[in-house]
């Protein structure tokens, strides 16, 4: 009983040491969301240049803040280049209730977020 017991050890040791190293979750390292948190704050945020994914909002206490986020990477409508075919815009709007917003929404320029009034206490995803 012990042999069989310490070669079906062997076998597992074996068999755990030829998955080491390798990821088993359903999405790639560098490819996970990146949060930035919220907290009541009244800013213009670059989140990423280049193409990203705008993935949820998650809002924990409401405000009289509007949340938007562009396919930009500037403020700046003169200085937006070739963004006018692509353009993308969400917009949260004030005092939008506690919960989750999953959008999934690709950006090709970059994700440019831009608060006017005072922003939910929520926090953002992105990839």
């Amino acid at each position: 009983m012990k042999r069989i017991l310490a070669v079906i050890g062997g076998i597992l040791v074996v068999i755990g040491s030829a998955f080491a190293g390798t990821q088993l979750g359903s999405v790639q390292r560098s490819g996970e969301y990146q949060p930035k948190a919220l907290i009541s704050t009244t800013a213009t945020t670059l989140l990423q240049t280049g193409a990203s994914t705008l993935g949820s909002v998650v809002i924990t206490g409401a405000n009289t803040g509007v949340v938007e986020f562009l396919d930009a990477t500037t403020t700046n409508v003169g200085l937006r280049a070739g963004t006018t075919s692509t353009l993308r815009k969400v917009s949260i709007p004030a005092s939008t209730a506690a919960g989750t917003y999953t959008f999934d929404i690709v950006f090709v320029n970059g994700l440019l977020m831009d608060i006017s009034g005072l922003a939910p206490t929520s926090t953002v995803t992105w990839r």
